[in-house]
């Protein structure tokens, strides 16, 4: 039968307080992770309810980017044999790319959700000035016909009256496919040669109904808006939306971020950069991206 001594007795109390204290810090680990991680995907759901076309997009990239990265571990060929990235190194990845789009939330909700080329209020404006457009025609033509009426008297007057229904129609009908070129060209991805001419005519166009009220058909600023070659976004709207990559870095950065994932800031700062150099904002070329390296 074994038997312990007061010594042996007094090492497994001390064995016993070290595994407690070790145990004890391991789930306190445990729970600082999981509130971390908690708060990334918290403000991931934030950033992404600014636009619920995103959803899910900052969880597809994160788990895209962590394949691509345990590819290149596993590949044993050029350009990528002896490239490695450990458990730390893909976790730093995933946190990266899941914050990766948090800059979006310094940017204007009317810019960052701007599904057409015209914004919203824009094209109700747009509208009004039509509908104000077709009823001024109305009455231009009604004007007409009393004044024919009172000048002729209503039987002589009736053959001309017919002859001005006619032009009426024609000159609504012609307002009216204005109006729905406006909207294809609204909401066309692409700009043809076609359409982009016909839009041009109709800044040209003015309805005057007396000296002192006139309607644009299409003002020069609605027309650059519309004749947009690509996308959705003028200029400026497309450099507010680039800038949200810096204001990603500005956000991590300030983070006390671990050694282990000092480098989440700069991996989240190169997300929109290209191998040729092509891409923003830093326009970093290749392997200069940062200064990003397996450890």
């Amino acid at each position: 039968m074994t038997t312990f001594t007061y010594r042996d007795m007094r090492i497994m109390e001390h064995i016993a307080l070290h595994a407690g204290i070790s145990f004890h810090a391991i789930k306190l680990y445990k729970n600082i992770e999981t509130l971390f991680e908690g708060f990334i995907r918290a403000s991931v759901k934030a950033i992404e309810s600014r636009d619920p076309s995103t959803s899910g997009h900052s969880e597809r990239v994160a788990a895209l980017t962590v394949k691509l990265a345990r590819a290149v571990s596993e590949c044993n060929h050029a350009p990528f044999k002896g490239v490695s990235f450990s458990e730390s190194d893909l976790k730093e990845i995933k946190y990266a790319t899941l914050l990766h789009d948090f800059g979006k939330i310094g940017v204007r909700e009317s810019v960052l959700i701007k599904a057409n080329k015209l914004h919203p209020s824009e094209l109700s404006e747009l509208s009004a000035r039509y509908k104000m457009l077709k009823k001024s025609i109305l009455l231009r033509y009604s004007q007409k016909k009393i004044g024919l009426i009172q000048r002729l008297g209503k039987k002589r007057a009736s053959q001309f009256i017919q002859k001005l229904e006619y032009d009426c129609n024609n000159e609504l009908e012609e307002v009216e496919e204005y109006l729905k070129l406006i909207f294809k060209a609204n909401q066309s991805p692409k700009m043809s040669t076609k359409m982009l001419n016909a839009l041009k005519k109709l800044t040209s166009k003015v309805f005057y109904f007396n000296d002192s009220e006139h309607y644009a058909y299409l003002t020069e600023y609605e027309f650059s808006q519309l004749a947009l070659s690509e996308g959705t976004l003028n200029p400026d709207e497309r450099s507010q939306i680039e800038r949200h990559v810096s204001h990603t870095f500005d956000f991590l950065r300030n983070i006390p971020w671990t050694d282990e994932f000092k480098q989440v800031p700069l991996i989240a700062y190169a997300h929109h950069e290209r191998l040729d150099g092509s891409g923003y904002p830093n326009r970093l070329l290749g392997a200069n991206q940062y200064h990003f390296h397996p450890k």
